[in-house]
């Protein structure tokens, strides 16, 4: 039995796709026979190095695949054609709830299209696979990236807010203006005796991201559908106090007050009257913010390579022992 991962062709970061590249390593590291399957020969992502072995549709057609084989597909692609064309047990692997229907033929289910049972990454992907897929469904937790774990957390952190520049979102036009509005008001800095300063994540590695969120003190996430909302868990593995909104599939790992402050979606000003509470008065909050500081790291290791591999390794055993 060999397993493949079907990955589209796409040269943009994705770190949906880098879960993807880490499952495969996982499962060569346990022993199985697993490949990444691109579409055209030679296609490689510029952006991530994962040693592990890929084949490509061009030269390895579906007649290569067989009945014994597993095929994993990502959501996107579920609707397409061509993969009713291999003959391998079809696992429907869903990190983005969003995007499950929107190209799916309105006349057909994944049953249908061959699908025999769906993996997903957080809790609350279940209820909506048992009620709209109706498909057995198993849980893989999704991973960060090693460097996101590979040094200790920083004691001595810049005085900078983190945000990702949303220049068409009405809540970042909110938050991001109340917010230079206080740090960047010169006498009132002065008065206060605040030296803080706005960072916005545009123009950066992955890597360089890590770094950023190892050095300031606060990260504030706007959105509201991820799934995951990776660069959350992402933060709080480098130390960084997170103000966000409870998104999505946020819900299933995020504790207000406790590893987070957490905000209804689309509550911008509840959530920057927070940071100036906090601002304001650091020494009310120190011990608090140590403590979710803690939290927040026990939490992003939930996501560590380790976790993943260790779910999957459960999980294809159950395929293989119920095949």
């Amino acid at each position: 039995m060999a397993i493949y991962y079907l990955v589209p062709d796409n040269s943009k970061p994705s770190w949906g796709i880098g879960v993807i590249y880490y499952h495969v390593k996982a499962l060569n590291d346990l022993g199985y026979e697993a490949y990444i399957l691109h579409q055209k020969k030679g296609f490689q992502l510029p952006w991530l190095e994962v040693p592990v072995p890929i084949k490509y549709i061009d030269n390895h057609p579906p007649k290569a695949i067989t009945a014994d084989d597993v095929l994993v597909v990502p959501e996107v692609l579920a609707h397409e054609d061509f993969i009713q064309q291999y003959k391998a047990r079809k696992i429907l692997f869903i990190q983005a709830a969003g995007w499950i229907f929107e190209k799916m033929p309105i006349n057909k289910s994944h049953k249908h299209l061959g699908f025999s049972s769906v993996m997903v990454i957080l809790p609350h992907m279940i209820p909506i696979v048992e009620k709209f897929i109706k498909l057995p469904v198993f849980i893989v937790p999704p991973m960060l990236a090693d460097y996101f774990f590979s040094s200790p957390i920083a004691d001595k952190r810049e005085k900078s807010i983190v945000m990702y520049p949303k220049f068409d979102q009405i809540d970042f036009s909110i938050v991001n203006g109340l917010l230079r509005r206080k740090i960047g008001n010169n006498k009132l800095k002065k008065a206060l005796g605040f030296d803080w300063r706005i960072k916005l994540l545009q123009g950066l590695t992955h890597q360089e991201v890590a770094i950023t969120f190892d050095k300031a003190t606060f990260f504030i996430s706007l959105n509201t559908f991820e799934a995951l909302n990776t660069s959350v868990v992402e933060a709080m593995a480098r130390g960084c106090i997170v103000f966000c909104y409870e998104g999505f599939g946020p819900r299933d790992f995020l504790e207000n007050e406790k590893n987070a402050f957490v905000f209804g979606n689309n509550e911008p000003y509840k959530l920057v009257e927070k940071v100036y509470d906090v601002l304001e008065h650091p020494e009310q909050y120190k011990i608090q913010l140590s403590e979710m500081r803690k939290q927040a790291l026990n939490t992003a290791m939930q996501f560590a390579y380790s976790k993943m591999k260790a779910e999957l390794s459960i999980n294809i055993k159950n395929l293989m022992a119920n095949s």
